[in-house]
């Protein structure tokens, strides 16, 4: 009997760290140009506390999306059998793709510069017939990039075996 392999994958916040440190970062110097443009007398310093305090706001936003990001990561499964492909994910709004693996013509690997250097990376799926289907933030993706094309190639191999008896 032939025993079935399937690939689970959650994404990888390790990127998200550098998403943190700058948005920490802004918060952080905004709000000590805040505390000195309160504590130090108006006339040695030019310094609107109004602007400081803007840029403690926009930190906190930023801040606010990452960790919106990252709940969203959280909630996310993809799952690659030797049939489909399917990616889950959402908090607030549910989404879930399914494709067939034979319908995969090709897989992209996509990494911005935060993402290398922790080694993680998009793994895209793409068909003829269906908008591609991304994995987020998936660890070592070279690596998943080839399971996920064996398993393409075998389903392929095998939509072709069973086809050509006709």
């Amino acid at each position: 009997m032939q025993e079935s392999k399937s690939i689970i994958l959650k994404p990888c916040a390790r990127a998200l760290i550098v998403y943190y440190a700058f948005a920490l970062s802004i918060i952080a110097s905004f709000a000590a140009g805040a505390v000195i443009a309160v504590a130090v007398p108006k006339e040695s310093i030019a310094i609107d506390p109004w602007f400081c305090l803007a840029g403690v706001f926009g930190g906190v936003c930023i801040l606010a999306i990452v960790v919106w990001i990252n709940l969203e990561m959280k909630t996310a499964t993809y799952i690659v059998t030797e049939t489909n492909a399917q990616s889950r994910w959402g908090l607030l709004f549910k989404h879930n793709d399914l494709i067939q693996l034979g319908a995969v013509r090709s897989i992209k690997v996509r990494q911005n510069p935060a993402q290398h250097l922790f080694n993680v990376g998009d793994v895209i799926l793409y068909t003829t017939s269906h908008s591609p289907i991304v994995m987020w933030d998936v660890d070592r993706p070279e690596t998943k990039r080839e399971e996920i094309w064996e398993l393409v190639t075998k389903a392929a191999a095998g939509r072709f075996r069973y086809s050509s008896g006709r």
